[in-house]
């Protein structure tokens, strides 16, 4: 009995330490993906402004961030919206084919039920 009760706390114990290990271990983790172990800085994000007076240098967890201008991003959304367009268009077109399809499944088992019931 002495020899159980010695191996259940050895193992619970045993168990229990590898659990705070684990803790640990995932907490260490969790603060260098946010970047508090680099010390090159102190804010997640820093901002610097740059010869031009309307650009600024952005570094985002120790990453620098390219500034993208307005129009860049307004041809993005412009192509977005025209493949946008074609998707709905393409979805219309299957649901049609679809409903054709079904009808005519539907047309010949209707003739099929004429001449087999």
């Amino acid at each position: 009995m002495l020899r159980f009760l010695t191996t259940i706390s050895l193992l619970v114990i045993l168990f229990f330490s590898g659990v705070l290990l684990g803790m640990n271990q995932a907490s260490l983790s969790m603060i260098e993906m946010r970047g508090f172990s680099n010390q090159s800085f102190h804010e997640a994000i820093q901002t610097k402004e740059s010869a031009q007076p309307s650009e600024y240098e952005v570094e985002v967890l120790g990453e620098p961030y390219e500034q993208v201008s307005v129009e860049e991003r307004q041809e993005t959304y412009e192509e977005m919206q025209t493949s946008h367009g074609i998707l709905k268009l393409a979805f219309g077109l299957e649901r049609f084919v679809q409903w054709l399809y079904n009808s005519f499944i539907y047309l010949v088992y209707q003739l099929v039920q004429v001449f087999y019931a």
